[in-house]
């Protein structure tokens, strides 16, 4: 397997340049369908990172190469979070999946979103000509809770990590402290807004899974079976992990969703054919 951390994009004008991390086999005739991956948000983020990065070495064991990459303003990526909206991300997915068939060398490529991300890979399947299936981890289908969530641990954190004021960035209008930068209104906006059962919805193959264990995501993973169900989709729903694998404490446990892994795995291999 071959990996590449490099940048791509910031050619024109007010374009960031991204960070992507791809994973190739080492045998090319084995490669039928390339996997691109839209990162979840914030400290979910960063709890599902390492995850990734496994999946990323048995995608490759079974043949199938992937990119991983930071949107702008997150990550290693350029930009500042204050400019993030889901617009943006939205924007970055579709520039990364050009980039993703040009350094995974496939004609068949698949959008696989965690969280937050997949809202994005969803929406951005759309915009992107050719992608053959859509893969969504534990989605987050309303956005006024996941925003309350968001907020209230940040916080939670500052509680715990008091700064005198003068000590303080400064704030743009309507921007809220968040992760170290802030929130920009347009996104906090764009969450509030966020209901993606209703959401404009790509007519392609998909997975989407959810908790074995939270009746809450469970009815959200039907919901949108039923919506993508009245597109003529017949989704395939997995509902079987038994617990978070975005949150702190699975990081400190070292738990991995295996169990979603070999789920996706099933499911590429019948995208690839």
């Amino acid at each position: 397997m071959t990996i590449d951390a490099s940048f791509f994009g910031g050619s024109s004008p007010g374009q960031r340049a991204l960070l992507g991390i791809s994973s190739v086999p080492d045998d090319a005739a084995v490669r039928r369908v390339g996997l691109l991956v839209c990162h979840a948000f914030s400290e979910e983020r960063q709890m599902t990172y390492r995850s990734l990065y496994l999946f990323s070495q048995e995608l490759a064991r079974d043949g199938v190469p992937s990119l991983r990459f930071d949107y702008g303003g997150t990550g290693d990526s350029e930009g500042e979070l204050a400019d993030v909206t889901l617009d943006t991300m939205v924007n970055d997915t579709v520039c990364a999946a050009a980039e993703a068939r040009r350094r995974l060398g496939v004609d068949k490529l698949v959008l696989l979103g965690i969280r937050l991300g997949a809202v994005v890979a969803a929406a951005a399947a759309g915009r992107i000509p050719g992608i053959e299936a859509l893969v969504l981890w534990n989605p987050i289908g309303q956005g006024k809770p996941y925003l309350r969530d968001l907020l209230r641990k940040e916080k939670i954190i500052r509680m715990g990590s008091p700064v005198r004021q003068d000590e303080r960035f400064s704030l743009r209008p309507g921007h809220v402290e968040f992760d170290g930068e802030s929130l920009s209104p347009e996104m906090q906006d764009q969450l509030r807004a966020l209901d993606l059962p209703t959401a404009d919805l790509p007519t392609i193959p998909c997975l989407i899974t959810g908790l074995a264990t939270d009746k809450f995501e469970q009815e959200q993973v039907a919901q949108l079976a039923r919506r993508f169900g009245a597109l003529g989709i017949d989704p395939v729903c997995w509902t079987k992990e038994e617990r978070e694998y975005w949150s702190s404490d699975s990081l400190y446990a070292e738990f991995h969703p295996v169990k979603t892994f070999d789920a996706t795995l099933s499911f590429l291999r019948t995208i690839a054919g």
